[in-house]
């Protein structure tokens, strides 16, 4: 349960902002509207003239009209994310319940089964999403039937907009910024700002300085928010001195690198994440981390130590954890290298005169199926059962 609560905390917070974004865009939609209408009315109230009253109710009923139809415009989008929030709920909630019942019972119920099956099939498609494989997240989606557990059209809206700067065109990333206006200034984001001052780069490439100057004035000082933005506005008005020919020649010839495209399109990403509360590691990476940092030793780099049952010790899982840390063990385990099952006062360690040990359960059931015989897997010796002696470990 506390590893359900801990790590889905974005699958519930991601569509928990979008609702609040569209309610506050519907709030602000209303409130315009409603002072409209209160606008007209007060203007009904002080006119004297009865000949202007016909249109006054007129220009009334519109905006009624326009109001009523905005708010149910509204509505359906706010709908739609209180169903995706309620089906992560219900998801969420079954899994929490079949893992309390499953924690007192032998076995795992195929309800729970069919859960964790669901839950890594979601974290796989927000894996291939977060790396940009869109067509192979899309198809997994729409077979498991994932598209109200996952963020896809988030990440869809985001490929767009990408595409559209590694395309050199603003619009869309604009448009995108215009939606999101708030909560990038929350997060203190530069991304408009840059946007602008890119797009009054593209003029003075196009000898359109007049032009750039208006764009200047009427676009980029709204998006100022922090002190050095300043700086960075002067450094690009100082290109205004040169000929378009001749910015590769001029102090300003980092400007002009198509590398900056790149630069918007990284920072979209990442501004991306904080508007949405999403991670930029996908959950699966982080699970998979954990775990292997909980179970990886030493001795899983030991071609002669590894073991078939050991995660760590896989051979691709293994290049994984090479550079994480180890699991901070305090208490040592002895495994018996036969049953792969711990030694301890329930099943004590046995010697062999050779001095090879191995469990007791082990070698009991062998000697059982050998007529009172055990054979030593490292050397391949036979010895009765009655020359095992047991070992104390301190």
């Amino acid at each position: 349960m506390s590893d359900i609560k801990n790590l889905e905390y974005t699958m519930l917070k991601v569509p928990y902002e979008t609702l609040n974004r569209k309610f506050r865009a519907c709030q602000k939609t209303i409130e315009r509207e409603v002072s409209q209408i209160n606008s007209y009315l007060t203007a009904l109230d002080r006119c004297s003239d009865d000949s202007q009253i016909p249109l006054f109710l007129s220009s009334l009923e519109q905006s009624l009209s326009s109001l009523g139809r905005k708010v149910r415009d509204s509505v359906a989008p706010e709908d739609d994310t209180l169903q995706i929030i309620k089906t992560r709920v219900a998801h969420l909630k079954s899994g929490v319940t079949e893992s309390i019942l499953c924690s007192s019972l032998p076995e795992q119920s195929p309800d729970y089964t069919d859960w964790k099956e669901t839950r890594l099939n979601r974290l796989i498609a927000e894996y291939l999403l977060t790396k940009g494989m869109h067509q192979t997240a899309q198809l997994m989606i729409d077979t498991n039937d994932l598209k109200e557990l996952t963020n896809s059209d988030i990440f869809t809206t985001a490929r767009n907009v990408e595409s559209s700067l590694l395309s050199q065109d603003l619009k869309p990333c604009l448009s995108w910024c215009a939606e999101n206006r708030s909560k990038l200034r929350k997060i203190r984001s530069t991304l408009e700002f840059n946007l602008h001052k890119q797009a009054f780069i593209e003029l003075l490439k196009r000898d359109e300085k007049l032009k750039g100057i208006e764009y200047v004035k009427q676009y980029i000082p709204p998006c100022i928010t922090e002190q050095f933005q300043y700086r960075e506005l002067e450094e690009s008005l100082g290109m205004l001195a040169y000929c378009s020919q001749n910015f590769e020649y001029s102090p300003y010839k980092k400007l002009v690198q198509p590398e900056r495209w790149s630069d918007l399109s990284e920072q979209f990403r990442a501004d991306n994440y904080k508007v949405h509360c999403l991670s930029s590691t996908p959950m699966l990476t982080q699970i998979l981390t954990t775990g292997l940092c909980a179970i990886k030793t030493s001795e899983c780099y030991k071609s002669d130590r590894k073991s078939s049952e050991c995660p760590a010790c896989e051979k691709n899982l293994n290049e994984i954890a090479r550079e994480l840390p180890s699991a901070n063990i305090t208490q040592s385990k002895v495994i018996c290298s036969i049953s792969r099952q711990p030694m301890n006062e329930h099943n004590p360690p046995l010697m062999l005169p050779n001095g090879y040990a191995y469990s007791y359960d082990a070698l009991r059931a062998m000697s059982l199926n050998n007529n009172g015989l055990v054979t030593c897997p490292n050397t391949n010796r036979q010895f009765s059962w009655t020359d095992c002696k047991k070992v104390f470990l301190l």
